[in-house]
């Protein structure tokens, strides 16, 4: 995975400001903004076992997302304001934000220090390797802060760094927060809010083409999802942990559901034979659905669908009323003059089929 460069075109604005007013924060957002994320995951950044834990992935690799994190301040005039940071992670996805990374002092290349939230002055903690790429520790990326100054408005920036060069950090999936501290001439400003990194990528999904389903023996035809399916992946939820379900077209919108769980298999009878659309629907971890169409053909090779004719008895003169317990027979005569006489058998609704005829040889 290539990691972005940061290419900026700032657009600067000079704006008068009273004395007591300035520094100013120009961009703390409101409320938690959410930072999609369409990048696949990359297993050697934030992997660190009994450390990290991704409810998405179910295991300690947590998938990470591109976060431009930065603040745009108005300066007072005659000094630069000082920045810094305080970046709250939740590693394990246990809604305590368990690890914090400070500008003022930032950890090894590599390295930030899980479980020190709690400490005093933060110190201490629990070493994660969030960056296991092989290559040399000088070359791993660290936290940094980036200042740029143009005119009247300085720019503070949460970078990665590698070589000298910044880049945009990836953060780890779940919920952070962060807090800005701007300091012009003994005024402090803060700026803080949470944030998510969440992946808004929908799974990879294609249905077949030419699929058939056949009536059986017992009068239906049954379309697996499996047999539908000419594949389906995605870039972070793994296989057996997508939601997988499927619906006869115009059913219904949005993801199938029956019973509160996805459908499986679609059944189809004998008044269903020829073409049908079906769709198919896959759900990731996240949430990110996507859905595709295909035709089903119901077919019935075997001649299922083809029952013989019932036979009843009804009275002359009420001819909805069908009389029971009537025992049927087929009786005929070959071409040597003798009698045959074969039962039928009388089904549950008091008829009989008659499914049995004299051999082709009885007939001149």
């Amino acid at each position: 995975m290539r990691i972005p460069i940061l290419s900026l075109t700032l657009t600067i604005a000079t704006c008068q400001i009273l004395p007591a007013q300035c520094p100013a924060v120009l961009n703390c957002p409101q409320g938690s903004p959410v930072i999609c994320d369409i990048t696949n995951n990359d297993p050697a950044f934030w992997n660190e076992t009994g450390l990290t834990w991704s409810p998405v992935t179910e295991s300690a690799d947590l998938y990470e997302g591109a976060a431009d994190l930065h603040l745009k301040i108005l300066r007072c005039a005659g000094s630069t304001p000082v920045v810094s940071f305080e970046l709250f992670l939740d590693l394990d996805n246990d809604n305590l934000l368990e690890t914090v990374v400070l500008s003022n002092a930032l950890p090894p290349p590599g390295i930030v220090f899980a479980n020190n939230a709690f400490n005093p002055g933060y110190l201490g903690g629990d070493p994660v390797q969030f960056d296991k790429r092989p290559v040399p520790d000088t070359a791993k990326y660290t936290f940094a802060l980036e200042i740029n100054t143009f005119g009247d408005t300085t720019f503070a920036f949460l970078r990665w760094n590698s070589g000298g060069q910044n880049v945009l950090p990836r953060i780890s999936e779940g919920k952070h927060r962060i807090k800005w501290r701007v300091d012009q001439n003994g005024v402090v400003k803060f700026c803080e809010y949470g944030f998510r990194i969440k992946d808004c990528l929908e799974p990879n999904l294609s249905c077949k083409t030419g699929a058939t389903a056949t009536i059986d023996a017992g009068g239906t035809a049954i379309i697996p999802f499996g047999n539908a399916l000419e594949m389906v992946e995605d870039d972070i939820t793994p296989y057996h942990l997508l939601q997988l379900s499927m619906r006869k077209a115009g059913d219904g919108g949005g993801f199938p559901l029956e019973n509160g769980s996805p459908v499986g298999q679609l059944t189809y009878g004998c008044s269903d034979l020829g073409p049908h659309t079906i769709e198919l629907w896959a759900k990731d971890r996240s949430g990110n659905v996507k859905s595709c169409e295909t035709t089903l053909q119901v077919t019935d090779d075997e001649g299922n669908c083809q029952k013989p004719p019932a036979i009843c008895v009804h009275p002359y003169w009420a001819d909805s009323l069908q009389i029971q317990n009537v025992r049927f027979k087929v009786l005929w005569v070959d071409t040597a003059q003798k009698l045959k006489i074969i039962p039928l058998e009388t089904q549950p609704g008091g008829c009989a089929e008659l499914d049995t005829l004299p051999p082709a040889g009885s007939f001149l």
